[in-house]
């Protein structure tokens, strides 16, 4: 089961990449967070009933000195199944991990899309 969650959360990468808004940047999608940390605060929000995914990677963030944060508003259909993932199966697969004495780094539990 724990396989098949990895096999689906990568084809979930594909269709938020693929019908985003915009297209994303280098390593911009696999560095949205699903919880506040120390440094940022997380990249996911719900706006009218779809999700928001809120990234703050630039490449003119070095000359600049200044992150712009760039707005991805997911369709429907693909913010109902993320909205699911994050909601039901991540807390399932915390439950199944812990069962199995398996331990995660903080990072793992931080990052969508690790």
């Amino acid at each position: 089961w724990l396989k098949e969650c990895e096999n689906f959360l990568a084809q979930l990468l594909v269709l938020v990449h693929l019908t985003a808004e915009l297209p994303h940047r280098g390593t911009e999608l696999l560095s949205v967070l699903l919880r506040n940390s120390q440094l940022r605060m997380r990249n996911i929000y719900i706006c009218h009933g779809q999700v928001l995914l809120l990234t703050d990677y630039n490449k003119t963030d070095s000359t600049t000195r200044k992150p712009k944060v760039i707005p991805y508003l997911l369709l429907s259909l693909v913010s109902q199944l993320l909205f699911m993932y994050i909601v039901a199966v991540i807390p399932f697969q915390n439950i199944l991990w812990q069962q199995l004495e398996i331990t995660l780094s903080v990072e793992i539990q931080t990052y969508l899309f690790t």
